[in-house]
Order: C-alpha cells, then structure tokens, then sequence
C-alpha cells in the first residue's frame, strides 16, 4: 500500500477524515479483505496508544526541577 493510502487509513482510525473521505475509504476497506485486515492492524496499534499514560515518572519531574534550579543558578 502506498503511504498516502496508509495516511488516510490512520486518519480515519483518528476520525481526522471529511465525510467524503470517511465514505470513500470505508466503502474501499469494505470490499478488499487486505486493506481490511490492514486497516483493523492499525485501529489496534492506535488502541494501544490510546492506553499509554500521558504522565512523566516522578523521576523525570525531578531531573527536570533539578536542572532548572542548577540553570537558574548560572543565569542569574
């Protein structure tokens, strides 16, 4: 599949799709089993970045509190 194709499946997969996109590539995934089958691959990994946290560790809050407390330092 060529990646402007590929593009417009991941945007579907994120609703970012007009509806004349919407129903072109629908009725295209439809009637081909491998963009299908393809398109159900991506829905899957967007799922699963969907489930990722969104929050840094403590650890990388207190590298960054410590380096812009060392940084506040040298420019004053």
């Amino acid at each position: 599949m060529n990646q402007n194709f590929t593009n417009d499946l991941i945007r579907l997969a994120y609703k970012e799709t007009n509806l004349t996109e919407t129903l072109q590539l629908v009725e295209v995934i439809e009637n081909d089993s491998e963009v299908k089958h393809y398109f159900g691959y991506i829905s899957g990994v967007k799922n699963d970045l969907d489930q990722i946290s969104h929050e840094p560790s403590d650890a990388s809050i207190d590298f960054i509190l410590k380096y812009s407390q060392k940084r506040a330092i040298y420019v004053s």
